[in-house]
C-alpha cells in the first residue's frame, strides 16, 4: 500500500513546536518544503555555529542519499526527512553510540506509535521483519580529541516505500505498508526526537553501557547466522557481540574471529 503525496498533509509546525517547547529543540526546527539534503543544509549551518539540538525537516529531498553511497528515495509529504545536530563533546570512540541513540529513538517510536516489532540491523538500519523501515546517514566533525558535533541525517518511511532497495535481497517498507494504517508524522516525529533527548542525555551523562545494552536488546543480527560482505566477498558468519565502540564480533564457519567496524552487513534467509 503506497500513498500518494497529493494525498499527504505536511508536518504541522505549530503543534510540533508546542510539542517541542521543553525539549532541547524547541526554536530549533528549521522546515523546508523542499531541500537537496537535510545533512548538507545542516552541515552548513554547524559550520556557522548552529547550535545543538538543531532540527533541519524535509517534505522532499532531491539528493538525499543513504549508506553506502545509495540514494535514499520519498516521494514529497510521505514520510520523515530530517537531520538533527549535536554537539555531545566526546570522543572519537563513542560516535557508534550517538548514532544508536537515533535508532533507538526511530525503534522506540515507531514501536510506541503501532503494533510493529521493529529491530536495528548493525550498525543502524532499521528493520521490521526483513524489510527495512528506516536509515541514519551521519556526518561528523572532530575538534581533536573530541567530537565538534554530530549530524544525525534519518529516512524513516511513514507512507511510501520505494519498490526495491539495491541489492535485490534487501526489501524497503513503510508503517503503512506494515499496518494498514495512516500514522500522523507530526505526532510520530514529536515522539522521536523526545525520546531521542532521553537516550542522548543519558548517553552524555555517562550512560554507555545501558544505551548499548538497549541496542543490543533491539538488534536483529546477534545470535543469528548473517552473510558479511567484505570487498564484495560474501561471508557466512554468526554474530556473538557490539562492543560499545561499534565493533560487531563475527565467528565465521571455520571458526574464525572477525572483528568488524564497517561493512555492510546483511541476514541470510
Amino acid at each position: 500500500m503506497q500513498v500518494s503525496a497529493t494525498k499527504c498533509k505536511p508536518l504541522n509546525l505549530t503543534i510540533l513546536e508546542q510539542t517541542l517547547e521543553d525539549s532541547m529543540f524547541s526554536g530549533r526546527l528549521i522546515y523546508e518544503k523542499s531541500l537537496d539534503s537535510t545533512n548538507r543544509l545542516a552541515k552548513s549551518l554547524c559550520e556557522k555555529g548552529a547550535a545543538e539540538g538543531t532540527v533541519v525537516v524535509a517534505e522532499h529531498q532531491s539528493a538525499g542519499r543513504g549508506r553506502m553511497g545509495r540514494a535514499w528515495l520519498a516521494e514529497p509529504s510521505t514520510n520523515l526527512l530530517f537531520s538533527v545536530v549535536l554537539r555531545p563533546g566526546l570522543g572519537m570512540e563513542r560516535l557508534f553510540l550517538v548514532n544508536a541513540v537515533g535508532a533507538l529513538a526511530i525503534a522506540d517510536a515507531v514501536a510506541q506509535k503501532t503494533s510493529l516489532h521493529v529491530g536495528i540491523k548493525w550498525p543502524n538500519d532499521i528493520y521490521v521483519g526483513r524489510a527495512k523501515l528506516a536509515g541514519i546517514l551521519s556526518e561528523f566533525s572532530m575538534k581533536s580529541p573530541r567530537l565538534e558535533y554530530v549530524i544525525v541525517g534519518i529516512g524513516l518511511n511513514v507512507h511510501w516505500s520505494p519498490p526495491q532497495l539495491d541489492p535485490p535481497a534487501d526489501h524497503a517498507t513503510s508503517i503503512l505498508k506494515e499496518t494498514g494504517r495512516h500514522v500522523c508524522r507530526t505526532d510520530l516525529l514529536s515522539s522521536l526526537l523526545l525520546i531521542m533527548e532521553r537516550y542522548y542525555l543519558r548517553l552524555k551523562q555517562g550512560d554507555a553501557a545501558g544505551i548499548l545494552e538497549a541496542y543490543k536488546k533491539r538488534s536483529i543480527v546477534l545470535g543469528k547466522r548473517i552473510m558479511v560482505f567484505l570487498e564484495e566477498q560474501g561471508l557466512g558468519c554468526m554474530a556473538v557481540d557490539i562492543e560499545d565502540n561499534g565493533t560487531l564480533r563475527v565467528i565465521t564457519e571455520k571458526g574464525k574471529e572477525i572483528r568488524l567496524r564497517w561493512g555492510d552487513v546483511s541476514l541470510r534467509l
